[in-house]
């Protein structure tokens, strides 16, 4: 109650947040310059709690593998959202330090998944082959990219579009059962040891695992890849159905008769998503940890990524759980507690308003789209980048089938942007 908690600004923590660096954007680039100016090491060993800057101390703990690939997802939408290139172009050498460093350690054989020992936000550590750290790899993949081709190295991109399609597919194939994407524990089992000893008593060899559970984070890197105009990291049909399962499974309406013996975000009556469930009865003896809590700032990601997915109304009743467990009388209307008070996960909540909006911010290219999801007619919504905010409205014709929009500025200089409106699933 009267300290904070996760000191340092957690990079895997902070990778979920997402209205700070819509709102405050240049307070956003700010945490980046303290990510990759002050806490990657020549290597590319990135540090997943900022404090060298503070006192000039690192703490040298393996490195967060969603953190300090998620950070280079958010490198890259900092800079759509400023089109500050000198800002990009500042990072740029220890982005792709980052990047080596995940090719070097994670992905030894070069065949664009990682495996071996992939510390991460559950504060434990994954082996074998999944997808929450996978999917956010792709999307750093993309995101370096595009930002090498921007930069004007083209070999390079083509490096890391080629490792990420061939990423993209054995992914695919190792993870995908039919419905969602699992934990494969059978590759890369002479890599994943930690001190040289292995408890062999253990189910699936390692304690804190998922194995074949549906976990809620399973595509959070394809979410901020829609958040980003990356598209689809993975097929198509499968994110459909595996976004569709996690809500299938882990949306709990009843918690009177869920054991849980972790921290209580949910109880009785409530309603809300826990982070894993085994629908096939074969949960590990020792799951990973918090696997039966309910954390909103996951909640939020996951009723973002239905969204994009067309799944509006799964969305929507994930963001009326968690508002209701906080309605101002069973919980503070203002604190959305995880580990600590106002914790910072729960700032995905901004990524719903951006899924129900479809804006997204290409300052480099000098453009914003919006491709609404909640009116098929008129509709208006404000939305923000570095260059200032407004409203966007939109009104459809009838007679002539056409839909006519604007933006009106309330803040700042939107002179000299392309106003993009995208229709492309209704045809328009």
């Amino acid at each position: 109650d009267h300290e904070g908690a996760c000191h340092g600004n957690c990079s895997h923590v902070w990778n979920y947040a997402q209205t700070l660096a819509y709102l405050f954007p240049d307070l956003e680039r700010s945490m980046r310059a303290t990510e990759f100016l002050d806490e990657v090491q020549e290597d590319g060993h990135m540090n997943f709690r900022s404090q060298t800057w503070l006192d000039g101390t690192t703490l040298n703990f393996y490195p967060a593998s969603d953190g300090a690939l998620g950070s280079v997802v958010r490198a890259y939408r900092e800079w759509r959202l400023s089109g500050d290139d000198g800002f990009i172009r500042s990072l740029w050498p220890n982005i792709k330090k980052v990047m080596e460093y995940a090719e070097r350690v994670w992905d030894p054989d070069g065949d664009g998944v990682l495996e071996g020992r992939q510390h991460n936000t559950y504060d434990i550590d994954f082996f074998g082959v999944s997808t929450l750290p996978n999917a956010i790899y792709l999307a750093a993949l993309r995101s370096a990219e595009a930002v090498a081709g921007y930069l004007s190295e083209p070999e390079l991109a083509g490096r890391f579009r080629e490792i990420a399609d061939r990423g993209s597919a054995k992914l695919d194939e190792l993870c995908y059962n039919g419905e969602y994407y699992i934990q494969n524990m059978e590759v890369g089992a002479e890599t994943d040891t930690q001190d040289g000893s292995r408890d062999s008593s253990l189910p699936r060899e390692h304690k804190y695992q998922y194995g074949n559970g549906v976990l809620s984070d399973q595509l959070l890197g394809q979410t901020w890849a829609f958040q980003q105009g990356l598209g689809y990291l993975l097929p198509e049909a499968h994110v459909q159905s595996a976004a569709k399962a996690i809500f299938d499974h882990n949306f709990i309406t009843d918690f009177h008769n869920f054991v849980n013996l972790q921290r209580t975000y949910a109880l009785k009556d409530d309603e809300g998503l826990v982070l894993c469930t085994w629908p096939e009865d074969d949960r590990p003896r020792i799951p990973f940890v918090y696997s039966d809590e309910v954390w909103s700032g996951v909640e939020y990601s996951v009723a973002s990524l239905l969204i994009y997915t067309g799944q509006i109304e799964e969305g929507l009743k994930i963001v009326e759980a968690v508002r209701d467990r906080h309605d101002g009388s069973k919980r503070s209307p203002w604190d959305e507690v995880e580990c600590g008070h106002h914790y910072a996960r729960s700032l995905a909540s901004y990524g719903v308003w951006l899924a129900l909006t479809g804006f997204e911010a290409a300052l480099p290219n000098n453009t914003l789209k919006f491709s609404p999801k909640v009116s098929a007619g008129d509709h208006q919504s404000f939305f923000c980048c570095d260059k200032g905010w407004g409203v966007y409205r939109q009104e459809f014709d009838e007679k002539n089938q056409i839909y006519r929009y604007s933006v009106e500025t309330i803040y700042g200089d939107l002179s000299g942007l392309e106003i993009i409106r995208d229709d492309s699933e209704n045809g328009q």
